[in-house]
């Protein structure tokens, strides 16, 4: 008898993409590598900086540096080529990737501020106080 046959996940919608936070995050390690064999100052603006929160909406990854990493925020911006295309390179895909400056009084979409023990769980967050990172309050 004929087995039955397993159905084929269905394609996202037509402007829908499939990158998620925590795809994002499975991929942290790739793109700071990517960025490390074009130098270690790019790498270390995404590595050795508090990274606030991750947005991705449409074909644009916002970056949110937390308000003591401004400069780090500005630093990233200068060289946003170089990490647009390590982003290009690891994820398959050209996206737009934003740098800005998280509010001081928003908290992160994801960990609101009062939950600081489950941030040192996240596993994104975890890459970042590995490479240098701190949580800030």
């Amino acid at each position: 008898s004929p087995q039955p046959k397993t159905p084929v996940p269905s394609p996202p919608p037509a402007g829908v993409d499939a990158l998620t936070k925590e795809e994002l995050r499975r991929r942290w390690k790739d793109i700071l590598a990517e960025l490390r064999q074009h130098g270690v100052s790019y790498q270390a603006y995404l590595s050795k900086t508090t990274i606030h929160d991750v947005r991705i909406q449409d074909n644009v990854i916002t970056i949110l540096f937390d308000p003591a990493q401004a400069m780090a925020q500005k630093r990233a911006s200068k060289h946003k080529t170089m990490i647009v295309d390590a982003f290009q390179k690891v994820l398959g895909k050209k996206w737009q990737v934003e740098f800005t400056v998280a509010s001081k009084t928003a908290p992160s979409s994801d960990h609101p501020r009062n939950e600081s023990s489950s941030l040192e769980e996240d596993e994104f967050i975890k890459t970042a106080l590995e490479l240098g990172g701190q949580i800030q309050d």
